[in-house]
């Protein structure tokens, strides 16, 4: 709960540091030392483009505001800062244009053309544009319906550190040629805001050190072209926390890193996404990791995170020196979608993934729950940790938990599942014997269950597939996708709670659904067939529902078989060759129809005379 309202107060926003209505004095620090007043507008060759302008750079008697108006203003390089009670502020006014052209020679902003200090505040409504990078030490950054072109591509990192905050809002619009990070100081504090806007940027890190957090509003888009990583590794050891909150959109091209920092325990990194979509995407070998080496969290409440590319969930890196213990932990929720798939159905979540030559102390260990919303991946594998649905829905095209670490638990909702291989020593569960699971086989996939599938009370089996193990039901098998077959390769158990649901829409082969099993078939419980698609069985009409090696030599308990017109059902097949047919009633049985029908054409006729 804290957390949201914590979400909430950053995505409204901090009180604004208001410029106040002052005088403004421009200090030009040049060899010459000379320096000018100009008390309202910043305009052609004030200052001049080789000058480097302090603003409000020591006195702290007043608060400084300029206003930028000319079309063409141009300085070299631009430093705005102030005392910790004074506010310096350059406002870029809609229309004006103002160019920092500076080069990297210029040691005193450390090689950055911009650099906005302590209380410093430049409000973009115009357009800035900016040769070099820039860096908020201690300031604000607002791009409000304006646009900033950080043109420079060649060396350094545009920063917001020590408690510095990048916000963009009313439109506007931020491009960076380099890197832009939020976080770089010990006990930082530092914010990226695109509330209502855009921000496109060839790289990205959330919490260098101390704590970085980046914010997408629902009416902005954050496109990404390189890596996006929230804590990242840090030499020193230092604590580096990274956090992406997204109602809005974002578009990231390169691998997203979320918890890489293993030299300080205290470190993560946490992404949430609550509406709008992030679209992971990049070449093949681009990924998405949540916990490598160290924590990380991805928790998809709203809207939609897709990739096109594989996800590792707990991941320990072979590098030299930073070899750690991957803790990665996704959760879908409420109405969130996570999809990890591509046309080429190659795309893989890896659960726990790293050698398995490390010790099981060192080994990466990840968790994926799906508690509501739906899961869709082409494969999904559990070597380490546990895939778990407890609600909502999950599509895999594959699942694979064949180590003694991986759990697979599935207590509620829904599994679309393509074909598995499960042999963890643990029996597949549908459901927890008190709420709704559907395991629904696609694809017609085989399914390799070495310790066999265990179908609850009030959950169902149901689709078309090949299952190498033994069942047990306790709940509902309904074979087919209108119609269809399951095969088991081992026994199959019908409990004397368990409903048997078939249907029949024709006399062909393919056209009525079927269980077959190879080994022993336990019947007990009910058998339930209906008539689909308009079908109406004939006299002579035979449908072999089961095939079995062999039968427990007891019946199902109750049979609910469709009412037929001037004919019956035979079942005294049905537990010897597992068929039921269509047969015309013997004489007698005629007699007994004439008489109950003579009977109640009487009793209608005297209830309803003419």
């Amino acid at each position: 709960m804290m957390r949201h309202f914590a979400l909430l107060f950053i995505l409204l926003g901090a009180p604004a540091w208001a410029p106040a209505q002052a005088n403004t004095v421009w200090t030009n620090f040049t060899a010459t030392g000379n320096s000018w007043t100009n008390a309202s507008n910043w305009t052609v060759g004030v200052p001049t483009a080789t000058a480097t302008a302090l603003v409000n750079s020591g006195s702290a008697t007043a608060n400084y505001t300029a206003l930028v108006e000319s079309t063409d203003a141009t300085a070299a390089r631009l430093q705005i800062s102030a005392p910790t009670s004074r506010t310096a502020t350059v406002n870029i006014a809609s229309g004006a244009v103002l160019s920092v052209v500076g080069d990297n020679a210029d040691v005193n902003l450390g090689g950055n053309s911009i650099q906005i200090g302590s209380r410093g505040v430049l409000s973009v409504a115009g357009t800035l544009t900016n040769s070099r990078n820039t860096y908020l030490d201690g300031g604000v950054l607002r791009v409000i319906g304006g646009t900033v072109w950080n043109t420079n591509a060649a060396v350094g990192t545009s920063r917001a550190a020590n408690r510095s905050i990048v916000e963009i809002a009313g439109g506007g619009g931020l491009w960076s040629g380099r890197q832009f990070d939020a976080g770089g100081v010990a006990g930082d504090n530092s914010f990226i805001r695109v509330l209502d806007g855009w921000m496109r940027v060839p790289g990205m890190n959330a919490g260098n050190r101390g704590t970085g957090t980046i914010i997408i509003g629902s009416s902005g888009t954050l496109t990404n072209t390189g890596a996006l990583t929230l804590s990242p590794f840090s030499a020193d050891a230092a604590v580096t926390v990274g956090y992406l909150y997204s109602t809005g959109n974002v578009v990231n091209a390169g691998n997203f890193y979320i918890g890489r920092q293993n030299s300080n325990a205290n470190s993560f990194g946490a992404a949430v996404i609550s509406g709008g979509t992030f679209l992971q995407q990049g070449t093949s070998a681009t990924t998405t990791d949540v916990g490598r080496e160290g924590r990380g969290s991805l928790t998809v409440e709203g809207g939609a995170f897709v990739s096109t590319n594989s996800m590792n969930v707990g991941l320990l890196d072979t590098q030299a020196n930073r070899i750690g213990r991957g803790d990665g932990t996704v959760l879908v929720t409420g109405t969130g979608a996570l999809a990890v798939t591509n046309l080429a159905k190659t795309a893989t979540i890896t659960i726990g993934s790293g050698t398995v030559a490390v010790p099981d102390t060192d080994r990466a260990i990840g968790r994926i729950t799906v508690g509501g919303g739906s899961l869709t991946t082409d494969r999904l594998i559990v070597r380490n940790g546990a895939f778990t649905n407890s609600g909502g829905t999950s599509t895999i095209g594959s699942l694979i938990a064949s180590n003694a670490t991986a759990s697979v638990a599935f207590s509620a909702g829904t599994l679309n599942l393509g074909g598995s291989i499960i042999s963890n020593g643990q029996a597949l569960v549908v459901g927890d014997g008190s709420q709704t699971a559907t395991l629904n086989l696609t694809g017609n996939g085989t399914h390799l269950l070495a310790d066999g599938l265990l179908v609850g009370s009030n959950s169902m089996l149901l689709g078309v597939g090949n299952i190498a193990g033994n069942i047990t039901n306790f709940g509902t098998i309904a074979p087919g996708i209108s119609p269809g077959i399951i095969s088991v390769s081992g026994d199959a158990v019908l409990a004397a709670s368990s409903l048997m649901a078939m249907e029949l829409a024709g006399t062909n082969a393919t056209e009525f659904d079927q269980f077959n099993v190879g080994g022993m078939l336990g019947f007990e419980g009910t058998l339930t067939v209906t008539l689909t698609n308009g079908f109406n069985p004939q006299v002579g009409d035979t449908f072999d529902l089961f095939d079995f090696g062999s039968t427990n030599g007891l019946t199902f308990d109750q049979l609910n078989l469709p009412t037929l017109v001037n004919a019956l059902w035979d079942t005294s097949d049905l537990y010897v060759g597992g068929s039921i047919a269509v047969v015309i009633p013997e004489p007698a049985t005629f007699m007994l129809l004439g008489i109950g029908t003579a009977l109640l054409l009487a009793s209608q006729k005297k209830r309803f005379p003419k």
